[in-house]
This record gives C-alpha cells, sequence and structure tokens, in this order.
C-alpha cells in the first residue's frame, strides 16, 4: 500500500509550503483548496465538458433501463465529474465509489440505511486516523426506490453525487496535522458541511446549471445550519 503523505511538522501543510503543482492528501489548507478548485480553467476541464456535449449527457432521458440509470451510469458521471471539478485528483488510490443496491451483495447496508439513518449518500473520512491508502475514502450512493421518473431520479443521484464527491476530496486532501486541526474543524462544521464545502457546492451547481444543462441539487439548504457557530447564514459563501 502506498503510504500516506500525512504531514506532522509543527509548521503545518507541507512545511508551510503551497503545493502548487500536485495534489498532495492531507497536505492543504482549506483556502487552497477553495482558490484551486473554484479558479480551475485547465484543459482538463474543458475536454471533459466537450466530451460530456458531444455525448448528450445532458440529456437525463437517453438510459433505456432503470438498472442502467444506476450503478453504471452514477460511476460515468463520477469520472467525468472528477475531471471537470476535481482536476481528476479522485483517483483509485484514494477514492472508492460504491453504489448499494437494495438487493445483492450491498442489500444489509442498503437496509441500515434505509432503516436507521436514511441518508441518500455518505463519504467516510480517514484523516482521524492519519492514514491515506488505497481505497481510503469510500463515497456510497444509496438506492432510492421513490417512484419518480428516470431523469428526475438520475438527477437525484448526480446531486447526491457531485454532494460526497467534495466531501471525498476534503477528506482526502485537506491537512489535520496539530497546527491544522482545530481551524480544519472549525472550517467544517459538525458534519462537513462548513465554509468550504458550501462555497465549493454553491459554485458547482452554477457550473453544471451553466455549462453543462444540469439544474442539480447538492442540498445546501439542508445542512445550511452547519456554517460556523450554527448560524443559518449563506451570506457568507459569497464572501
Amino acid at each position: 500500500m502506498p503510504r500516506s503523505s500525512w504531514i506532522s511538522r509543527e509548521g503545518g501543510c507541507a512545511g508551510g509550503v503551497e503545493n502548487i503543482d500536485r495534489w498532495i492528501p492531507l497536505s492543504h489548507t482549506h483556502e487552497e483548496v477553495q482558490q484551486r478548485l473554484l479558479e480551475n480553467e485547465s484543459k482538463q476541464r474543458q475536454f471533459a465538458v466537450d466530451y460530456f456535449w458531444n455525448k448528450n449527457l445532458e440529456n437525463l432521458n437517453i438510459f433505456p433501463t432503470r438498472h442502467a440509470l444506476d450503478s453504471w451510469n452514477v460511476q460515468k458521471y463520477f469520472e467525468l465529474f472528477n475531471k471537470i471539478f476535481f482536476f481528476g485528483a479522485l483517483t483509485k488510490d484514494f477514492c472508492e465509489l460504491k453504489f448499494v443496491e437494495e438487493v445483492g451483495v450491498s442489500r444489509e447496508e442498503w437496509h441500515r440505511n434505509s432503516t436507521h439513518e436514511d441518508v441518500e449518500g455518505h463519504t467516510t473520512d480517514p484523516r482521524r486516523h492519519r492514514l491515506c491508502y488505497q481505497g481510503c475514502t469510500k463515497i456510497s450512493i444509496f438506492e432510492q426506490k421513490d417512484d419518480v421518473s428516470k431523469a428526475t431520479l438520475l438527477r437525484r443521484y448526480l446531486g447526491t453525487l457531485l454532494h460526497e464527491m467534495i466531501h471525498a476530496f476534503i477528506h482526502i486532501y485537506i491537512c489535520l496535522s496539530p497546527s491544522c486541526e482545530a481551524r480544519t474543524a472549525q472550517l467544517e462544521g459538525s458534519r462537513g458541511h462548513g465554509i468550504t464545502w458550501h462555497r465549493l457546492a454553491k459554485a458547482f451547481e452554477e457550473f453544471a446549471e451553466n455549462w453543462l444543462g444540469l439544474g442539480l441539487d447538492l442540498g445546501r439548504a439542508e445542512v445550511e445550519s452547519e456554517l460556523g457557530n450554527g448560524e443559518s447564514d449563506l451570506s457568507a459563501v459569497d464572501s
């Protein structure tokens, strides 16, 4: 297994030096992550957007069956979203995507979630263990059984997917060294929906609407109260 890039020097993230050329696990500040993701004008993003339109993926009615709508298509959009929003940095080395269905090998997990938590997605956070190894962050997308159209269901999956991909990126790349840990807890809120998550979610919703033709809901309103000190105020997201 590849060793973690965990930085424990007293100087903080990578000795206090921004990692401007590449993404290093557990080594970046919130400010750096926000700036680089929000100012992304990479060729990789443009190529992925062009591919998206060439394959007619803005049309959520093109998928023939409900089953094809689920795991295969969620994986396809994950790969494109990774290139469009995250510089392709959510690699298989560090991030694993799982579609949890009512039947099959994941049925126990699906029923446990349906009975106790009833969330549409979940992402694990490996930073507390000071390690990031293969598949360290796991995104789970839970199959939904609502009687809605295929397009409506896929749109919901995609909103959940992008919501969780932001969590995964933060979990993999934000520093949690002793000098960073207190600020990280403050910036991420009680369940991970702090200012960094909200700013990225807002920008990604707008990009998906304006450049991909997808009206996605990442659930920002539902977790608004986590924005620092329990304040219910999204105005800070625009600052």
